[in-house]
């Protein structure tokens, strides 16, 4: 047997036994099995390797977290807010010089970095960021200069303690064989010896190319090796090895599994816009025959992060069609010449720059914009000219808005737009100069052990995620400050501006597409990009969609699996685990947590969902395609037209301006319908095209997170999660014979479909038994027959099930058919499931079918029951709302405000959800609607408060705690703030070498970090004086942060907007800064706790699901709190999905949130008047409370000094008592999901 470990490894083969007693690298487990071997695997072996992922660190007795992570926020974000955004500058200005070949510019930034904030640095700088810096004097230069490199290589290790990784040995010796240095390169392979590395270890090496490992074997005097990595023999179960696993190799290929393609596609009568053809483009690779599903993959996702003008350059060069050559004629002709021309353009800033010319592009040395000596002129050299002009040119199309006044983009907009492609544009050209072909060998053989499902084995995965950290995830690329996106953006825009012309239709005349202004909208004067009317127009009949080249679509091959929390998903794009705006918090919380091997379960049950296959419903897509073609409304199918008739224009048009501008109001809000109609017309054209292209294909949907820990599939534009068009065209590729249970579960899912989920589970299929003439009718004639599934609520969806249920009763023996319907199970106003276990309310938990129940209890009317008594008794009072309302208030007017009660909805928002279902009841019209829905939303949270007592108590227990963390500050911070001077962190400094303090003289009054420091406490003064409140106001950073049972910690993003103004050469503009840490917004923070801590929790159950499905050999998907399996499963899933529930909330959840605060907060300060008396006692009050004293207490705040009054501990007030529900009656309840 072949037995592994990562440390103390003991590697069993034939009759030899090797014990390692250091790390296992990838070379060590690659080169040990490709000798040994393979031996009969017996049950007993099968059994102690496929030990599966425990769950018995996910609830621990005592706490979720871990002590390592505790220390994060109160170290390092001190740290890193007090010196504000100038570090993250410095590291972006440091890249930008290493790229650029400026490496004694480098070399300053990086000492001064190093030395000015030695705590940041001991946290940031690490291996792979002075790898960077090392191979910069290799890649970045005319010839390696290997002096530099070398004196680098040991200053790493002598003043910075830093060691050598693979990755240094690999620059190293790359240099050296660029320069033809034999004997020097031999000098550093023995040295490489001496780390425990080996010579086979540098192909894995992101830094080596294929001609550098060429090199490296002709001079070892051996053969290069072939890239081979046999997931056959690390699963223990696939037969032989396999040759090659290059892109080229068919070892990823699935074409066997797969039916051929046909080449031709359907007929589809299409929009026709850009989008679509672009569209079409993309899946052209697909219809072609020729190539492996790994190539076509690979071919897709680069497609995907290419920008329109080069996917529209691809589609002439694919298509060559005189057709498709028409319809892309005027505008988007004019766009390929305007690219070329502002190409040119940049060509000549691009000289300017070197020369230190003036550029009309550039501004004025008064200006601070792009102006000779700014650190920010290095990031115009980062992107060759052709692909900042294309990108540029994109931004202006998609950020173009129809105004009241104008059509075109504001311009602080359109800069941060192009800006933030610019940088994406960047990060993924660096990305791509790191690979070579043992990497992609390697990344091969990673799916073909996710595809064999052995990966799922808990001690592979471990080393394998080990490897993967080590070796693999070492490139380090820093985001750009906004300044330097905003100012490249802006020359770049003054260039489009200047030159982009086109040849007027009527007058022949070349003629500005584009001009600077400025308009009023919402009240401010807002610099403005206005577009020529003729652009517009060509731009409303051809739009191109929205982010297109950001989108990805779903998976041909098996995605790779999440090995670390930034490695997984797609092929070629680097994405993280977990999604949302960039967060130094919450990155540090993913990566140490990465490190300590915490987020196995987490990242596992990502791949549980990124396993299963699907496949396209080729009836319902029939059908679909039909329904399109006839250009009418019909479900999710939005009606196709075009032209807009105009209201006369009254009669006093030419005399009254007013009524000339009303008129011209209302033609442009039918102009808007016409367009908003038109766009959800292209988005289903996507949804079908995608659908169309996949019809003979299997494919797979990569999920990643959102901060609260819930899973969503990475293609946005087609997924399960989408709506009833999208869900009925998927199935599972998969297919399992029914057997009796499962034949039920088919009728029960038809009758929940169609509208009929209130009833039993006996109801249910009685239902669907009442109406098989209907199903059969449905499933044969589904356009010409009496469409009894077009009137139900999903018609798609029941469509689908209609499909199966009627092939499975006409099969010889219904019980062996074979089925691949996605079966649902629902959670019942799950929020509420998890506030009534966590709460213990025994009314409550039988709302929302915890315990055992002959029928689904429905919450909506358990609370309608109790309003209408209330209601009642006040009308038999007398009183007027009462009576006004009897006889109008029903499950639908309180359905939606009972439903966001557990998400955190204010009085005030479930007022006005309440009041607009007040405003379609025509009795009602007459009354002062206002007031009666103020009197009801009264009525709903009372009798909320009642049936969910301690749910409620809870909920408010949620709201104080977040609240006080939120307006707390360390204890350190607050007597920082009461000194005048800056009080350094205490750290000690390392060892320098001696050219370092000349450095540092020079760096002291070098351009670049001058501008560093100068943008900074410009910035800081600038926060102060607009601010109302005082530096400890300001100094306020604290997130509210826990973790979860999985061991998942997360991190409220809720921060106040940092606006900075930059004078650019077109004009003074706001920009929003992403680049800044600025204080929370202390009431998001707290308002959004409570559901995002119960989102946190039913991420939780699903995963843990997840895991026990894939345990048991059963296909999953979930849709947050929707469960979906086969037919046969159900029984599983649903025993699964209950013993999770019951084993999560089994656990002290409360108690271990609160004992988790206290620790992790302890030292922090709070002002009195930040915590209340009685934090439990009522959440309802304070949501009646809380718009009438926001404003009041704000004022309060502003005008109060932080240094009168006491600062005190934070203390977290005691838990609410919990009521005496026992959580373990879900086993039995059948309708807890149903």
């Amino acid at each position: 047997m072949i037995l592994t470990k990562l440390r103390g490894l003991t590697l069993k083969t034939g009759s030899s036994t090797h014990i390692l007693k250091r790390s296992l690298t990838r070379n060590d487990l690659l080169k040990t099995l490709s000798t040994a071997t393979l031996p009969q695997v017996s049950t007993q072996t099968e059994t102690q390797f496929d030990n599966d992922l425990s769950q018995s660190d996910l609830f621990q007795p005592i706490k979720n977290y871990s002590d390592d992570l505790l220390s994060i926020n109160h170290e390092s974000m001190a740290m890193y807010q007090s010196e504000n955004s100038s570090f993250p500058r410095a590291l972006a200005f440091l890249d930008a010089s290493i790229n650029l070949g400026d490496m004694e510019r480098a070399k300053r930034y990086m000492v001064h970095i190093i030395q000015r904030y030695p705590e940041l640095a001991k946290e940031t700088i690490d291996v792979n960021i002075h790898n960077t810096f090392l191979n910069g004097y290799i890649e970045n230069q005319q010839l390696p200069n290997m002096k530099k490199a070398n004196e680098w290589f040991r200053t790493m290790k002598t003043s910075y303690n830093i060691d050598p990784n693979i990755d240094s040995f690999a620059i190293m010796i790359k240099g050296y064989l660029k320069l033809n240095r034999p004997n020097l390169t031999t000098i550093f392979i023995k040295e490489l010896s001496k780390s425990n590395f080996n010579i086979e270890d540098l192909k894995f090496s992101s830094h080596m190319k294929d001609e550098d490992i060429s090199k490296l074997y002709e001079l070892v005097n051996s053969s290069t090796p072939t890239p081979t990595f046999d997931a056959r023999v690390l699963s223990h179960q696939l037969s032989s090895s396999t040759p090659e696993a290059g892109l080229n190799s068919s070892e990823m290929s699935t074409e066997e599994l797969v039916p051929s393609v046909p080449k031709e596609k359907p007929y589809l009568m299409s929009t026709n816009t850009i989008g679509i053809q672009l569209l079409q483009s993309s899946f052209d690779l697909i219809s072609n025959g020729t190539g492996n599903l790994a190539d076509k993959q690979v071919k897709l996702e680069e497609l995907a992060m290419a920008n329109t003008i080069e996917l529209i350059q691809h589609q002439h060069k694919g298509r060559n069609d005189p057709i498709l050559s028409k319809n892309f004629a005027a505008l988007n002709r004019t766009m390929e010449e305007w690219s070329k021309i502002i190409t040119q353009s940049i060509t000549q800033i691009q000289h300017s720059i070197r020369n230190e010319e003036n550029s009309p592009y550039l501004g004025s040395d008064s200006d601070e914009g792009l102006v000779q000596n700014s650190p920010y002129q290095s990031f115009f050299f980062l992107l060759s000219p052709e692909k900042m002009a294309q990108i540029a040119v994109q931004g202006l199309f998609r950020t173009h808005t129809q105004y009241e006044l104008f059509d075109g983009s504001v311009l602080s907009h359109l800069l941060t737009n192009i800006g933030n492609s610019m940088e994406k544009e960047y990060h993924s050209d660096q990305m791509k100069k790191r690979t070579n072909k043992f990497l992609v060998g390697y990344q091969n053989s990673l799916q073909q052990l996710f595809s064999s499902g052995r990966l799922f084995n808990a001690k592979l995965r471990q080393i394998h995620s080990e490897i993967q950290r080590k070796n693999i995830n070492s490139n380090w690329v820093p985001h750009w400050p906004t300044g330097a996106k905003v100012l490249v953006a802006s020359a770049v825009v003054k260039a489009i501006i200047d030159n982009c012309k086109f040849k007027h239709p009527e007058t022949k005349e070349m003629t500005p597409a584009f001009n600077h202004s400025y308009a009023i909208i919402n009240g401010f004067r807002t610099g403005v990009i206005k577009f020529h009317p003729y652009i517009s127009e060509s731009i409303a009949s051809q739009p191109i969609p929205s982010s297109f080249g950001a989108r990805f679509f779903p998976m041909l091959t098996m995605p790779l699996p999440w090995l670390t929390y930034k490695s997984g998903g797609l092929l070629t794009a680097r994405l993280k685990c977990m999604r949302g705006k960039d967060s130094f918090e919450q990155d540090l919380y993913l990566k140490k947590a990465d490190k300590l091997g915490r987020l196995t379960n987490v990242l596992t049950s990502l791949d549980v969902l990124g396993s299963t296959r699907w496949s396209i419903s080729k009836p319902v897509l029939e059908t679909i395609t039909t329904l399109w073609n006839t250009g009418k409304e019909f479900g999710d199918i939005p009606p196709s037209y075009t032209d807009v008739t105009y209201p006369p224009k009254p009669l006093d048009y030419e005399e009254d301006a007013s009524v000339r501008r009303q008129w011209k109001r209302d033609c442009l809000k039918m102009d808007q319908k016409a367009k908003n109609n038109h766009s959800l017309r292209c988005d289903v054209n996507y949804k079908i095209e995608i659908a169309t292209a996949l019809k003979d294909h299997e494919f797979y949907f990569p999920h990643n997170l959102d901060f609260r820990g819930r899973a969503y599939p990475i293609p946005p534009l087609f997924n399960h999660l989408g709506n009833d068009l999208t869900r009925g065209l998927l199935v599972f590729a998969n297919k399992k014979p029914l057997g009796r249970e499962g034949l039920n579960w088919l009728k029960i899912h038809l009758a929940s479909v169609s509208g009929y989920d209130k009833y039993s589970f006996e109801d249910r299929v009685k239902y669907t038994e009442q109406h098989l003439e209907e199903i059969y009718d449905s499933a044969d004639n589904p356009l010409t027959g009496n469409m009894w599934w077009s009137k139900t609520e999903n018609p798609f969806q029941v469509l689908s099930a209609c499909n199966e249920l009627v092939a499975a009763l006409r099969s010889p023996n219904p019980e062996e058919f074979e089925s691949n319907l996605p079966i649902h199970q629902d959670g019942t106003c799950n929020g509420l499931q998890h506030y009534a276990a966590l709460g213990g309310d025994i009314d409550g938990a039988r709302q929302v079918n915890l315990i055992p129940s002959e029928k689904p209890q429905d919450v909506y009317s358990g609370v309608l029951k109790l309003v209408l008594e209330k209601i009642e008794a006040d009308r038999n009072n007398g009183v007027e709302q009462a009576e006004l309302l009897h006889g109008f208030v029903k499950r639908k007017v309180i359905k939606q405000t009972v439903m966001t009660n557990v998400y955190g909805v204010t009085f005030v928002g479930a007022k006005e959800q309440i009041l607009n279902q007040l405003k379609d009841i025509p009795s009602l019209k007459d009354q002062d609607v206002n007031a009666l829905a103020m009197y009801l939303t009264h009525k709903v949270f009372s009798s909320l408060g009642e049936i969910f007592t301690s749910a409620q108590a809870l909920q408010g227990w949620l709201n104080e705690c977040a609240g006080r963390i939120a307006s707390s500050i360390p204890g350190e911070m607050l007597l920082e703030a009461k000194k005048p001077k800056k009080v350094k962190a205490k750290s000690k400094k390392p060892k320098k070498m001696a050219e370092d303090a000349e450095l540092m003289k020079e760096l002291e009054t070098s351009d670049e970090v001058n501008f560093v420091d100068s943008e900074t406490k410009a910035e800081e003064e600038q926060e102060f004086t607009l601010v109302s409140y005082d530096q400890i106001k300001n100094r306020q950073m604290t997130s509210v942060i826990w973790t979860t049972p999985m061991g998942l910690t997360i991190v409220q993003p809720y921060r106040k907007q940092a606006v900075s103004p930059f004078k650019t050469n077109l004009q003074h503009v706001q920009i929003f800064k992403s680049d800044v840490i600025t204080p929370v917004n202390s009431r998001k923070q707290r308002t959004a706790f409570p559901p995002n801590f119960i989102h946190s929790l039913d991420a939780t159950h699903m995963m843990l699901t997840a895991l026990q499905m894939q345990k048991q050999g059963c296909d999953f998907a979930s849709v947050h709190d929707s469960y979906w399996t086969h037919a046969a499963d159900m029984e599983k899933m649903n025993t699964c999905l209950r013993e999770q529930f019951v084993q999560l909330h089994s656990n002290d959840i409360m108690g271990k949130l609160r004992d988790e605060f206290i620790v992790r907060y302890k030292g922090y300060k709070v002002r009195p008047k930040s915590i209340k008396n009685k934090p439990t006692d009522g959440l309802l009050k304070d949501m009646l409370d809380e718009h009438k004293t926001k404003d009041a207490k704000e004022e309060e705040d502003a005008k109060s000094s932080p240094f009168k009054g006491n600062w005190v501990d934070l203390e977290f007030p005691p838990l609410p008592a919990r009521g005496d529900f026992n959580v373990d009656s879900v086993l039995n309840s059948p309708y807890f999901f149903h």
